[in-house]
């Protein structure tokens, strides 16, 4: 449920005829970093499962490969 202080917010501060596009925006704008957050964090655990680390100049140096 969407609490009452919330709506009297949008009310408040979003003109009537735009709050379901704002909310249907802000809705996507979460959803796609909630996605990104659990995709980064399964590639970390991989990167720790792997074990396999670079220093800071080899990761440089391989993201830079073929680039002159």
């Amino acid at each position: 449920m969407i609490s009452y202080q919330l709506i009297g917010d949008i009310d408040q501060f979003i003109p009537q005829g735009e709050r379901s596009d704002f909310i249907n925006k802000v809705l996507e704008e979460a959803l796609i970093n909630l996605k990104n957050e659990i995709a980064f964090s399964e590639m970390e655990k991989l990167r720790l499962k792997s074990n396999f680390h670079m220093t800071n100049d080899e990761t440089i140096e391989s993201i830079n490969y073929g680039r002159k």
